[in-house]
């Protein structure tokens, strides 16, 4: 396959410590958050770009949730999707810029889409 270059590898992932989640946790809890669907108490923190596709481990790339709305999340539901990605921060949006370039709206799309069914 001579001329066909192949997709370049994706670069590693940000991996915090332990005393790094700690003051992830720490952090949250200062802000007095709390879940970012249903505005109870959060226990989870969820990355919103996942960690199987290159989602580092800070503050930008969680959302706090509570274990229910957590729940929902990862079985796409898309009420609850839909509500997290109406909570997604400027900050947010500029970290899955950062990460994942041009194609960041058609991702926000197929993963936390905005539009649900009736």
């Amino acid at each position: 396959m001579s001329g066909v270059l192949a997709d370049p590898k994706p670069a590693k992932r940000y991996r915090a410590a332990k005393a790094e989640w700690a003051q992830i946790r720490a952090e949250f809890r200062r802000s007095d958050c709390c879940c970012w669907t249903c505005s109870s108490g959060w226990t989870e923190l969820h990355h919103i770009l996942s960690r199987a596709h290159g989602g580092d481990d800070v503050t930008v790339d969680l959302a706090p949730l509570c274990l229910e709305c957590h729940a929902l999340i990862e079985a796409r539901d898309p009420v609850a999707r839909a509500l997290l990605r109406g909570a997604l921060m400027p900050s947010n949006l500029s970290y899955l810029r950062s990460k994942l370039g041009e194609q960041v709206g058609g991702w926000l799309e197929r993963n936390y889409s905005a539009k649900v069914a009736a």
